[in-house]
């Protein structure tokens, strides 16, 4: 589709490129670009994977919390440029797939216009310096299996409510960490809409102050739960949570809270869990 190869050079010319990135975006055939896959029926590019190729996942803004210009990867000694996301990637309207994870963009706001890929079936924007207020418009998503919104230690990233969660019932895969001021409150009750979750990562938001919630007992699919660094105020672990990880979690992780009591004799069974405070 020319339209879509426009669009996708449209885009590039808008990302950080270190001097070989886009090397094979060149040419009629954009299927065949680095990071593009296209529906072999139709030809309309489904997959764009734009993550920054970087090998080591630890980076912080230089100089720390002041400045957001550039990121520095500790270890490679390298420098990764600010990107931006160009409009023209609302014209990619049958993308299942997308990763924009691990780039500079500087602090912009999450883009709303990703609201309106409506066929995405995953989203990663994780570790990639956007800002402010998770757009609830991201409800009209319905068919996500995979989403990443995972953030860095001074993550910037915040939400006011969750209701927009359930109206993706499809998802399997749900990153909301941080290790910052991200989420606030209560632990959300949307969340145990969202039967067909197998992982669920809410750590590092330490405004999260509540009991251990019951309604996880509700949940049918866990593989993976991980709630690091909450500091849950005066929870104790309810015996229905040890009931369900014995059926169906393969891994536990609630370490660095502040949680209170005796560990429920129905995690007995358990071998792979983590309670560190």
């Amino acid at each position: 589709m020319e339209s879509e190869r426009r669009a996708l050079l449209a885009v590039k010319s808008d990302m950080y490129d270190h001097g070989d990135r886009f090397s094979s975006w060149t040419g009629k055939d954009c299927c065949g670009w680095r990071g593009v896959a296209c529906d072999n029926t139709t030809g309309h590019v489904t997959k764009l994977d734009l993550r920054y190729p970087c090998t080591k996942t630890f980076m912080r803004p230089i100089p720390y919390l002041y400045q957001y210009d550039t990121w520095h990867v500790f270890l490679t000694n390298e420098t990764i440029g600010v990107s931006k996301v160009n409009l023209s990637l609302q014209e990619l309207k049958h993308l299942k797939y997308l990763d924009l994870s691990s780039n500079n963009f500087a602090l912009a706001p999450v883009p709303k216009m990703i609201a309106a890929l409506v066929h995405l079936e995953y989203l990663d924007l994780s570790k990639a310096m956007f800002d402010g207020l998770i757009p609830p418009q991201f409800g009209n998503l319905s068919k996500l299996h995979h989403l990443d919104l995972g953030g860095w230690y001074d993550n910037r990233l915040q939400v006011d409510d969750l209701d927009w969660l359930s109206r993706i019932p499809s998802l399997k895969y749900l990153d909301m960490s941080s290790g910052g001021n991200y989420l606030s409150g209560d632990m959300p009750e949307t969340l145990q809409s969202l039967r067909d979750l197998e992982y669920l990562d809410l750590s590092g938001n330490s405004n999260v102050s509540v009991r251990m919630p019951t309604w996880l007992g509700n949940l049918t699919s866990f593989a993976i739960f991980k709630l690091v660094g909450n500091k849950l105020i005066g929870g104790e672990i309810p015996p229905i949570v040890g009931d369900f990880t014995l059926q169906i979690l393969g891994h536990l992780d609630m370490s660095y809270n502040n949680l209170s009591g005796q560990i429920p004799r129905t995690m007995d069974g358990l071998c792979n869990i983590n309670f560190d405070s």
